[in-house]
């Protein structure tokens, strides 16, 4: 449930003022440029895949396959990102179904 409650969290609402959908893709877009503001992006992107891998590992995930799982996870999310913002995709529902598929198999990965 924890790990649900993170998507709706994260698939959050995308017209904040202070940014909105396209705020993540800015930053790291400014990243690939200036030294700081890469080294803050990583320390970030470290954070939040750690927290992650605590809830898979929490969920059954074997240690083994908690950080790969982990990545495509996040590599999902930043990538629905840029295809949310031509409406080609919907953040929230397709991290759900990916987070389902990808639970379904954790008998498998225990």
């Amino acid at each position: 449930e924890q790990l649900r409650q993170l998507i709706r969290i994260s698939a959050g609402d995308r017209s904040d003022p202070y940014g909105g959908k396209l705020v993540e893709a800015a930053i790291r877009d400014w990243a690939r440029y200036d030294a700081n503001a890469a080294e803050t992006l990583k320390t970030v992107d470290m954070q939040r895949l750690q927290f992650l891998r605590k809830l898979l590992a929490a969920s059954g995930i074997s240690a083994i396959h908690v950080t790969a799982i982990a990545g495509i996870l996040y590599g999902a999310l930043i990538g629905l990102e840029q295809l949310t913002h031509h409406e080609l995709a919907d953040v929230r529902t397709d991290l759900a179904v990916l987070l389902d598929i990808l639970l379904s198999t954790v008998d498998g990965m225990k």
